[in-house]
């Protein structure tokens, strides 16, 4: 089975390419964005500082993500997403401009240079930080864990009604954490791909 073929493929799951699923126990977009706005001193434009806490793969950069987009769509406000494993020199022509919503990822991974360019051009209304520790000065927009529930959930979306979440879990083959779920099942559905092909070989 190729990779574009195999729905667990990373092309399909990476993040931001599966929904954000508040149907799995998380908030909803609408009520993270409005807790923002309510507490991001949009009245007299001082900058707010929030914070998404969660251990690796649970959906940090997932909700960033959408939350960016949704900033964009549904509330007219201009969004910029900065990685620290990918951070450019480029974006600080974006910095300059003074984005309403500076939404940082990787944050402990940025560089100096990088950490020094934000402090000089901070956004306009707030920043949206992933977190795997909360700070003591910021406040916790949302705390994600791994749940058997999401993970559910995630499968349910990627491959509807294929079960294949529930099956791994009985034979204690699947993780509790939803990013290392999500490979498993890949393997998995390799797995059953290449006995298929075995056995449409012996039956020819």
């Amino acid at each position: 089975m190729g990779a574009r073929s195999n729905p667990f493929s990373a092309c399909f799951v990476k993040p931001g390419a599966i929904p954000w699923l508040a149907r799995a126990g998380a908030p909803s977009l609408d009520s993270l964005a409005s807790t923002v706005l309510a507490s991001s001193g949009l009245l007299n434009d001082t900058p707010c500082t929030v914070e998404i806490v969660g251990p690796h793969g649970v959906g940090k950069t997932t909700l960033l993500i959408h939350l960016a987009a949704h900033f964009e769509r549904h509330c007219g406000l201009s969004t910029l997403l900065v990685r620290g494993s990918k951070f450019s020199p480029r974006w600080f022509v974006h910095l300059v401009r003074r984005p309403d919503v500076l939404l940082v990822d990787e944050s402990a991974r940025l560089p100096l240079s990088a950490r020094l360019l934000l402090r000089a051009f901070p956004p306009s209304r707030f920043v949206i930080r992933a977190v795997h520790i909360a700070s003591p000065q910021a406040r916790v927009l949302a705390r994600l864990e791994p749940t058997p529930e999401l993970i559910v959930a995630l499968a349910d979306h990627v491959s509807p009604g294929s079960q294949l979440s529930e099956r791994l879990r009985r034979e204690r083959k699947l993780s509790d954490n939803p990013r290392a779920a999500l490979f498993e099942m890949y393997d998995a559905v390799e797995r059953m791909s290449t006995v298929r092909q075995s056995s449409r070989s012996l039956m020819s």
